[in-house]
């Protein structure tokens, strides 16, 4: 039986509660405002009087919604049979709608908190069919129109107009926007931007090309971030992540970002732009983000219903495959050790290269081991001509066309010669034969294991003998069923989607768009079954090379998935970007980040710019034994110094604090200790198995924390033993340092030696 509603206001945004006031601009003092401030009053009190108008409105609907529940929930606590199932079905239903229904109340309240971020003064020229014509729009998360005139109040940032207000950075000529009529020429003659909050006006930048206002609205914004959910960024959407957000659809594209460049908001964003400006080829409800795990799905959660994009599927690759294979809980991960050589291996192009071959030789073996029978020949050559005409039919479809074709030649050819009775009764036996025969072949578990068992095909790929033997030994040692349960490893489930839709096909596991964060932890074949299940070739793969921290480190350099599509689409429609600005960090954090990169990553990659945001120096720690190696007995002092460092950065305003550490055990330890002083801190302690991005004292390894901010962030023991001079150990703390929004602190066992990595910067420090 349902809970009782308890109050449905109480999920609105807490603004609700001072709309009459916000209406009410009496509060304004004219002599008090700048000359800008007296333009502009007018049409923010125009506009927030229509969205408080559709706002309450709402609200009050809201509450008979309410009230309809309440009398549904007497209805299910007063009746018995049939009547109380109905009763219980209305009440589903009802609660169903009021969630539809705060969400869009919700959005009018973020609207009235703050209506638009942005206003452009385009002055279009008479070209193209065009009169000469002031136009100002003022740009917004969402539009809005005055409900008499129709006449647009907000325009919404992915409109085409708006284009112009990202791309230039203050008055400009000849500048254009393609609307539905066509191109439109003129000149921007004023670029503003808005700080907006509580319905008023905070600042107004005035931005001219070259001067500090666009930069000081944007320090602004990016100082007012705390380390909460990931929210959006219509309102400083810079000039390179604007044209990826825009981009054409139709091809692949492929984002190279240092971190807090931004990448993951982008993505989001172009999907948010791509169902408004494409909304006939690309429906959100058959659109795919994937992403490395659950918490991180987590954390980008809100975005797009913020920008009023709903129903967008988000999933980890291996729910994914799980779904596409029609697996149920029974199957689950092997516990079995991982090879690393081996899981490498399963994940490369000269894998895929070999698992082609096999199914090409599957293809040809299913003809030569048919039973026999007279149609045999007919239905070998037919299912060749539909290969040849109709590429994209799946193995299944065409061997049920070529089978019926084969058939149904010979019953019209005994038709004409008079015996056809006689012959469909043993045609019909036959057909079924060559049927059950093709059902048995057709399956993915049977056929993924003989695959391994074909030593030739891994021996002319020039493949080691022994290793091919591992290889083998490996896989059918892992993939096996037992008891109730069947095992796999996640480097399977790539070939075995790759198996099944070559087999059966994927339309059914096609989507309009598909986005992969994180993508360079992902294996050559999972991408690959990725971009082959996206229409159009729509999809956007999004990494750093840099980030390549989780064994066995599949990408390391992008042209290795240019070289791999290259094969399935033309490599120069491929779409290349990379974003070198960081804007989660600090100068001084970054700063110090780059002391420690700059000798250890490759020559071509590009550390990470700062955009002059400055804050707290980063602190180094030294305590007096190890407060993070939790194997050894720590004292008391130890603890209360780490817990007086995260109550000090709760006092500064701290949202969220990481504590990050070198692996999944001492993190798993270091909860347990920071647990046990929970009482002494005024956040809660959550630890990484934790599905939910929450506020508070996250404890996580590095692995689980890429793609989260926080507001600070504390690397526990940064010793020689944890942090080595390897290129790895250097990519983990390039992770961890850049995790953090305002400050970093990094702890050091004093009678421990200090990791390589950071010894000449602490010394310096």
């Amino acid at each position: 039986m349902p809970n009782k509603t308890a109050g449905l206001k109480q999920n609105l945004n807490p603004i609700y509660q001072k709309l009459d006031k916000i209406s009410d601009f009496s509060d304004i003092v004219k002599h008090e405002l700048s000359e800008l401030e007296k333009i502009e009053y007018p049409h923010l009190e125009q506009t927030l009087s229509i969205i408080i108008e559709q706002a309450s409105g709402k609200i009050a609907r809201l509450e008979s919604l309410e009230k309809e529940m309440k009398d549904t929930m007497y209805m299910i606590e007063n009746s018995t049979g049939d009547d109380k199932s109905e009763a219980i079905s209305d009440y589903k239903s009802q609660l169903a709608k009021a969630r539809i229904y705060i969400a869009s109340i919700n959005r009018l309240l973020s609207q009235v908190n703050s209506p638009y971020f942005g206003k452009i003064n385009f002055k279009r020229q008479a070209e193209n069919g065009y009169a000469e014509r002031d136009i100002k729009a003022y740009i917004g998360k969402l539009a809005c129109f005055d409900p008499d005139t129709r006449t647009p109040l907000v325009t919404d940032w992915r409109a085409p107009i708006a284009n112009i207000y990202y791309r230039n950075s203050g008055p400009a000529k000849d500048v254009s926007f393609v609307a539905p009529r066509g191109k439109q020429i003129g000149d921007l003659a004023q670029k503003l931007q808005f700080d907006i909050g509580g319905g008023r006006f905070q600042e107004i930048y005035d931005v001219k090309t070259g001067n500090t206002s666009a930069d000081a609205f944007l320090l602004n914004q990016l100082k007012q971030r705390v380390g909460k959910k990931l929210q959006d960024i219509v309102a400083t959407i810079q000039q390179e992540q604007n044209s990826i957000i825009r981009e054409e659809t139709g091809h692949p594209v492929i984002i190279q970002g240092v971190a807090g460049s931004g990448k993951t908001t982008i993505i989001l964003h172009r999907i948010a732009y791509l169902s408004y400006s494409q909304e006939d080829e690309i429906d959100p409800q058959k659109t795919l983000i994937l992403a490395p795990n659950k918490m991180f799905l987590d954390y980008i959660s809100d975005v797009l219903p913020s920008l009023g994009v709903e129903g967008i599927s988000k999933n980890t690759y291996e729910t994914w495959a799980k779904t596409i294979l029609d697996w149920d809980k029974k199957y689950v991960l092997s516990n079995e050790e991982d090879n690393l050589k081996v899981k490498s291996f399963k994940g490369s192009h000269q894998f895929i290269k070999i698992f082609e071959r096999f199914i090409e030789e599957f293809e040809q073996d299913v003809f030569d081991k048919m039973p026999d029978d007279p149609h045999k020949m007919t239905i070998e050559i037919r299912y060749f001509e539909l290969k040849e005409e109709f590429p994209d039919i799946d193995m299944a479809e065409r061997l049920d066309l070529a089978i019926g074709y084969g058939f149904a030649q010979d019953q019209f050819h005994h038709k004409t010669t008079g015996d056809f009775m006689g012959k469909l009764a043993l045609n019909k036996r036959r057909m079924k034969k060559i049927t059950d025969y093709v059902r048995k072949r057709l399956n993915v578990e049977k056929l993924y294991k003989s695959f391994f068992k074909l030593d030739h095909l891994f021996k002319d790929a020039d493949v080691d003998n022994k290793f091919a033997k591992l290889v083998k030994n490996h896989t059918l040692k892992t993939f096996k069923s037992s008891g109730k349960f069947r095992y796999f490893k996640d480097e399977d489930l790539a070939p075995l989607v790759w198996l099944k839709t070559k087999l059966y096909g994927n339309k059914e596991y096609q989507n309009d768009y598909i986005i992969i964060d994180e993508a360079q932890d992902c294996s050559l074949f999972q991408l690959l079954t990725l971009f082959k299940c996206a229409k159009n070739n729509n999809i956007t793969f999004a990494g750093d090379v840099a980030q390549s921290i989780i064994p066995p480190f599949y990408i390391d350099d992008w042209d290795q998935l240019i070289k791999l599509l290259d094969n399935y689409t033309n490599s120069d429609d491929i779409s290349y970007h990379q974003l070198e600005k960081c804007y989660r960090t600090t100068a001084e954090i970054i700063d110090f980040a780059n002391k420690i990169f700059k000798k250890k990553f490759p020559e071509g990659y590009k550390l990470p710019k700062s955009v002059l945001r400055h804050g707290d120096d980063v602190k180094i720690h030294m305590t007096s034994t190890e407060i993070a190696k939790l194997g050894k007995k720590n004292t008391q002092n130890e603890l209360d110094s780490l817990i007086e460092t995260i109550n000090s950065d709760i006092e500064k305003g701290s949202a969220s604090i990481g504590i990050l550490c070198r692996d999944h055990k001492h993190a798993s330890e270091t909860f347990k200790l920071i647990k046990s002083q929970a009482d002494q801190i005024t956040r809660n302690v959550v630890s990484y198995t934790s599905n939910d991005f929450q506020d508070g004292v996250l404890v996580l390894p590095i692995d689980r924390a890429k793609g989260l901010e926080f507001d600070a962030v504390i690397i526990a023991d940064v010793s020689a033993e944890n942090y080595s001079d390897s290129y790895l150990d250097a990519k983990l703390l390039y992770v961890a340092i850049t995790r953090a929004l305002h400050r970093l602190h990094l702890t050091v066992p004093e009678n421990s030696e200090i990791s390589p990595l950071i010894e000449s910067v602490v010394k310096n420090t």
